[in-house]
């Protein structure tokens, strides 16, 4: 049961991947040369300030799971919101992979750029 999850994540990290790829030009499918994070706000406004703001580590909580350890690689696989430079301005959502054998992480993948969406100056 849990390898048939580890295998759903993947192919929905794919899919995700794919069918965005194809509706954008961006960063889709791209290696990124290390983790930077992100402020992240939508810009709607209350009393107490935005409705949702912080820093992005991962993509989004919401999501289950953020991560899955995948036995039989001994390597764990995990999303990510973040940019490629301080200066950059617009979210991307990645995939990382944490290798438990040599305690190492992989450059981050970006699942998909999204393009419209920008952190506030």
């Amino acid at each position: 049961m849990q390898n048939l999850k580890h295998i759903l994540f993947i192919q929905l990290l794919v899919l995700y991947s794919n069918i965005f790829a194809q509706q954008t030009i961006g960063l889709n499918n791209q290696k990124i040369d290390g983790y930077r994070g992100i402020w992240f706000e939508l810009n709607q406004k209350y009393e107490y300030g935005d409705k949702y703001a912080g820093g992005l580590g991962t993509y989004t909580a919401k999501h289950i799971p953020l991560a899955v350890y995948a036995p039989e690689v001994h390597k764990t696989f995990f999303v990510y919101g973040g940019t490629t430079q301080q200066e950059e301005r617009h979210l991307l959502c990645m995939v990382g992979v944490y290798d438990h054998r040599t305690q190492t992480v992989s450059k981050p993948t970006v699942a998909f750029d999204k393009l419209d969406v920008k952190r506030p100056t």
